[in-house]
Order: structure tokens, then sequence, then C-alpha cells
């Protein structure tokens, strides 16, 4: 509960909050209205929460009266009320030392009302949305990364990643949308508050106006009736977040000799066999200290996936349920689940 040096204390001066090397100006729903990362613009305009009526209008939230709540130097949170149409729209927003940028959202209707959609537009200059970086709920088969396409209209959406683990619609926890000069990424952890559908994507980008990339989000996805206060949280992070420390290229991050892989005498990043040799605990303990004595950092790591009964004991009281029949390795091969899921 402090600032944690190199990051410096959050202000919060005219809608403003200002953390290290970041500004970020509050505007309608809480949102956004301008994100400004070392110097640099990454949005074209203001950020937007739209909803589409039943009769096919469109309303945008306006207005932002803001209460502070808690006024630290580590953290600060402010309430900003709004309207959209006939629905109040509080949002808590708020932003810690280190740039996070907290929504939660409640939309309380003053009488019942109808809408056919509800998204939340991030209208990135087209300069600052060069590159695309998205995780999935997987690990390794559920990331994606690369050049944000060209095109207009719909330019890529979050079904593309084929992620199967919600029971409805496509809701993934993670984006970001950035160029080499800084980024903005969004994440939550869960659609909580969102009315999906599996026709239409959670997340997609969009391209309809020059010099301007759309980050959209489809909260609501089919006409529904609001009558009752729905509240959805997510949060959003401009990049870079910290500065480098001077002399960062001249890092000495060789980590061939910090653990080894003993069985097979091989110098690696990663150590296969743990339970292999008895003295594994304290050479590792040595080494470290060694990388330590020199000024060097040590990365431990270690994952065993493919080995045999005699060399991971767990298996004794766990084989039932890690093994797998799948994959050339047969029943040596492991899947963790529950029991063991720390990547």
């Amino acid at each position: 509960e402090r600032v944690i040096s190199p990051w410096t204390p959050i202000t919060f001066r005219n809608g403003e909050f200002g953390v290290w090397g970041r500004e970020m100006a509050v505007g309608p729903a809480g949102l956004p209205t301008r994100v400004r990362t070392q110097q640099h613009e990454i949005l074209a305009a203001p950020a937007r929460l739209i909803a589409r009526a039943a009769g096919g209008g469109e309303l945008a939230a306006t207005g932002y009266k803001t209460e502070v709540l808690f006024d630290r130097d580590h953290r600060k949170q402010v309430r900003v009320s709004s309207m959209l149409g006939d629905v109040d729209v509080s949002s808590n927003v708020t932003v810690e030392f280190d740039g996070m940028y907290k929504v939660e959202m409640t939309l309380a209707p003053k009488q019942a009302t109808t809408v056919k959609s509800l998204q939340v537009v991030l209208p990135y200059a087209e300069s600052m949305a060069e590159y695309i970086h998205v995780v999935t709920s997987e690990i390794r088969s559920g990331v994606y990364y690369g050049y944000t396409p060209g095109g207009q209209g719909r330019v890529w959406d979050c079904t593309l990643l084929g992620d199967k683990t919600m029971q409805v619609g496509s809701f993934i926890p993670y984006i970001w949308l950035g160029s080499t000069k800084g980024g903005l990424c969004w994440f939550a952890d869960s659609d909580q508050g969102w009315i999906p559908n599996d026709q239409t994507p959670a997340i997609e980008i969009q391209r309809n106006i020059d010099g301007q990339v759309d980050l959209v989000f489809n909260l609501i996805s089919a006409e529904t009736v609001l009558d009752q206060p729905r509240t959805i949280t997510f949060a959003l992070q401009a990049s870079p977040v910290k500065p480098m420390h001077p002399g960062w290229r001249e890092d000495n991050w060789w980590c061939g000799d910090t653990f080894k892989q003993y069985a097979h005498k091989q110098n690696l990043i990663f150590a296969s066999v743990p339970f292999a040799v008895p003295s594994y605990v304290e050479e590792s303990k040595k080494l470290v200290e060694q990388q330590h004595k020199a000024g060097k950092p040590a990365v431990p790591y270690f994952i065993h996936t493919v080995l045999p009964k005699y060399l991971v004991p767990e298996l004794k009281d766990l084989a039932e349920q890690w093994e797998t029949p799948y994959g050339s390795y047969g029943s040596n091969a492991r899947c963790y689940n529950d029991s063991l899921i720390d990547y």
C-alpha cells in the first residue's frame, strides 16, 4: 500500500490522472477521453459507451460528474456519474501507481429499457495500433500476436482464436493493441454483467474512419430489457509501464549455468528431472548463490511433462489424474489439471 520506485505518486487534476510516463483523462461512463504515454497520444477520439435502441437509434453516454472516493499517492478512486438515455451510469474508476485504470460500471435503468446492443469503443490513432497481442484462458494455443490487419469494417475478431472455454459467447480476458512507441491493453476477469451470444464476437477490431482503428467490446449482443442494475468490470493499462534502468542493454541474462538438467548433462534454462539426482536442491542452491555473488540474476524454471514414473515420485499418488494417452509419448505424457496448474 505504497508507491514503489521507480514509479511516482498518482496525480489527479482537472479530471486527469497522472502516473509515471502517462496521463489518462476521465470522461462519460468513466471511460478515458484521452490516454498519453511517453508524449504519444494513443486515442484518436474519446472512448465511448454506445447503446442501440430497439427502434434503431444510437445513444452515447453523456456527462461526467466526478466525486473523489479515495485519495492516496498509491491509489485514487473517483465515482463518475453519467446518463445513457434513461439509464443511469455510475462508474467507480480506480487508478493505481503502476497505471492500472479499472472501471466498475453500473447501469441502473430508471424504467424498463429495451436495447439491441451495448458497446464500449476505444478509438486508437492508427499509428498507435500497429500490432495485436491477445491471450485467451489457454496457454500457448490461446495466444495470438501479429500485425493489425488492414481493410475496412471488421478486420479482426476474437472468434478467430478458436477458444472453446466459454459456454456462451467468445469472451477472452486480455487484448493489447499498440505500436513500437506504446500501446493500451484491456483486461477483465470474466464477462459477468455482459449479455453474450455465439453470433456476435465479444471483441473485434474495426476500421471505419481514416487514421483510426476501433477496438470494440460487445457487452450486450442481443436485444435485452434492462430492468435492474447491471455491473460490468474491466481495466486498461497503457504501456510502457515504467522506465528502463540505466545500462539495461548490458544486462547479463545467460541462464545456461543457472540450473542444469543433470540427468543428461545439458546446460539448459530448465531442469527437466528435478528429482532424479538426490543432490539436485543443494547443487541448485550453489548455482544460484554463485550467480548472486557475481551480481547476476538466477532464473529457476522446471517442467516435467514426459517423464516415466520412477523419475516423478508424485505419480504414486497422482498418476490417475495426471496421465493422458494422447501424443507420441503415450501414457508418459502429463496433464496436470487442477492439482498443479502453475505456469
